[in-house]
């Protein structure tokens, strides 16, 4: 406090602690309000301009200290940074935006974030924000389901067309592709605010598996969270995003079962419930439009052909195996061989290990007081990020990836903790 006549007067100082919580807010809201930059300005331009901004802040607030803390992170850490930073610098090289994008969203968001937030208590920031993130873009593809699928629902005759729901959709998105199954006794898969069915399922089930930790250890607010849970979930089941709803399941799967604070009685006792519901929902309308549409799908060998690559020659083998590819549309709908494609399969299986090796970490270890809570979240929402990068369209890019990478950040903010503990440097 400052004194001034004998009177206490409080600093009005903006210091670095309060800019990078400003930041982590920005962070936090500014890739998943892509839809309203869309909305209010009709162009990409402006997404591209504020995205660009966002890289130069972080290397620019991360930088000194990654000067200063390069050679006390880990070895495999250094390694993908080291790695990150070549891709890049190719992909600028080859005037390859994608690839550069993709390259630094990967290797060295992650790093940097966590160098950002190391020692800066952002809990409430990430919590309550994607709290307000979450109940908008789930109320929202609730209500497009609801409303654009009547007659599925069983509430009447549709009394919208597909046209009408194009229109609506204009409004967060120029995408005029859509599948419109209504005539053979389906729906119409809705996009919700992001534009596209499978990023917005995507983003939605990273967040319920992030609030899932909350319903399972939060010391207060647990119903609330259990609502918001529940919320979540029902917005990843309107998205009708197979990739989606597997992703999420799994991640609630190894949460339960890996968790060595969830009794064994309890494990069973949620394992039975989980049959019961996935029984249930298979007899369901929707699940029956589900997986009668994954089974079409698996028997088309141009859908199979789109997710798994065919190595008709040595030379497509040495692509996954070197990486440095271009070619985006090689693998049309999978993410995950796009990236071995682009950094070679020796690289992916080590970002892989590292993941894994941090996930158990943090699931492994009794942390289920509230200051570590979001350390198991994190946890979940990882793993269902890394799951949908089966599909297309979801954790490469900056509406989920800038919120699975935030996620992979504080997960790696815990293990430096426990090495610090340990009596290691950071």
């Amino acid at each position: 406090m400052n004194r001034e006549y004998g009177v206490e007067k409080p600093h009005l100082t903006f210091g670095y602690r309060q800019l990078v919580k400003v930041f982590v807010l920005y962070w936090v809201l500014v890739f998943t309000l892509r839809f309203l930059l869309n909305t209010l300005f009709q162009s990409e331009l402006y997404f591209s301009a504020v995205t660009l901004f966002s890289i130069l802040f972080l290397l620019f607030c991360s930088f000194p200290k990654l000067n200063l803390y390069f050679f006390k992170l880990c070895l495999i850490d250094q390694v993908l940074l080291v790695l990150g930073f070549v891709f890049c610098g190719y992909g600028i090289i080859i005037f390859d935006y994608i690839f550069f994008q993709t390259s630094f969203i990967i290797f060295i968001v992650p790093i940097l974030l966590f160098l950002l937030v190391l020692g800066r208590d952002v809990r409430k920031i990430v919590v309550r924000g994607y709290l307000f993130l979450g109940i908008m873009v789930s109320l929202e593809i609730i209500f497009e389901f609801i409303f654009f699928n009547h007659y599925f629902l069983g509430l009447g005759e549709d009394f919208l067309t597909t046209y009408d729901y194009l229109e609506y959709r204009s409004l967060f998105s120029h995408n005029e592709s859509y599948a419109d199954d209504r005539a053979v006794g389906g729906i119409l898969r809705v996009d919700g605010l992001f534009g596209y069915n499978h990023t917005t399922g995507a983003f939605l089930a990273v967040l319920a598996a992030f609030f899932f930790e909350y319903v399972k250890y939060a010391a207060r607010y647990r119903i609330f969270y259990a609502l918001y849970f529940f919320l979540f979930l029902l917005g990843v089941f309107a998205s009708t995003s197979t990739t989606a709803i597997l992703a999420l399941a799994l991640s609630l799967f190894f949460s339960v079962f890996l968790d060595v604070g969830v009794k064994r009685l309890t494990k069973g006792g949620l394992f039975f419930f989980v049959v019961v519901f996935f029984v249930a929902f298979y007899f369901s309308s929707l699940g029956g439009f589900l997986f009668d549409r994954l089974n079409q799908n698996l028997e088309s060998t141009s859908y199979v052909s789109a997710f798994i690559p065919a190595f008709q020659d040595f030379s497509h083998f040495l692509r996954y195996l070197a990486g440095f590819n271009s070619a985006h549309s090689f693998i049309a709908e999978s993410d995950l061989f796009r990236i071995i494609s682009n950094f070679g399969i020796i690289v992916v299986f080590i970002l892989f290990y590292r993941v894994s090796r941090l996930y158990l970490c943090v699931f492994r270890s009794n942390c289920y007081a509230n200051g570590v809570l979001i350390y198991r979240a994190s946890g979940s929402a990882v793993l269902a990020g890394f799951l949908v990068l089966i599909h297309t369209s979801a954790t490469l890019g900056w509406n989920v990836g800038s919120a699975v990478f935030l996620f992979y950040s504080l997960l790696m903010v815990h293990f430096y903790q426990n090495r610090v503990g340990n009596g290691a440097d950071v």
